[in-house]
């Protein structure tokens, strides 16, 4: 696997944690998806957080900072398009006997977020620098974490958050009869038409 085999610098990653206006880094290979082809020895000018060019014979400007990547491999970031970042599953739950469901219920929304906002700094630091959340966030944190990304509050990956589970009734988890409320932070339950809009209408309210 490549992450074995070359250290992989991600574009974001650099530009979140250089502070310099210009930047230009030396870079050994770089990976072009778009083409389908790998350059050698390549110059990469960062200016105010966006590559303004690349090449083999790029001058750097006197004032921008030298990152030298020069034996490693800098590539675009990856996109997780399947997550759920405020939902972690404990090791012991298999040997407890603990779904999946129950740890949500027993994990406050407020534990869920510190648990998000560290699974979204991981997340970019393995190199993804885009992920899509798949909900089962509580009310909503995954997209409070995204703010506070885009704040500045915390380094995190960028989260495109789906909200609230939109499912069928009965669709994603049985509950007893008494215990629907239980299952309303996580999933909205919609089989018609006018129950999908307002399902839909929410999420987007919300963020």
């Amino acid at each position: 696997m490549i992450f074995r085999t070359s250290l992989i610098i991600i574009f974001s990653l650099i530009l979140g944690l250089a502070n310099a206006q210009l930047i230009a880094l030396k870079a050994g290979k770089v990976i072009a998806p778009s083409t389908d082809k790998v350059y050698y020895n390549q110059i990469i000018l960062v200016e105010n957080g966006k590559i303004k060019e690349y090449g083999y014979n790029i001058s750097i400007p006197k004032e921008a900072e030298i990152i030298d990547l020069s034996k490693s491999t800098v590539m675009p970031g990856l996109i997780d398009a399947h997550t759920h970042i405020c939902a972690n599953i404990s090791k012991f739950a298999d040997m407890l006997g603990i779904d999946f469901l129950d740890l949500v219920l027993l994990n406050p929304d407020g534990y869920r977020a510190i648990q998000g906002t560290v699974n979204a700094k991981q997340m970019l630091d393995a190199g993804f620098t885009t992920i899509r959340d798949a909900g089962n966030s509580g009310k909503y944190v995954d997209v409070d974490i995204n703010r506070a990304i885009n704040e500045g509050l915390t380094d995190g990956t960028t989260i495109l958050a789906a909200g609230r589970i939109i499912s069928p009734f009965g669709g994603q988890f049985s509950t007893k009869a008494d215990k629907q409320f239980i299952v309303h932070n996580e999933y909205f339950f919609a089989d018609t038409y006018e129950e999908l809009k307002k399902a839909l209408r929410e999420n987007i309210f919300f963020g």
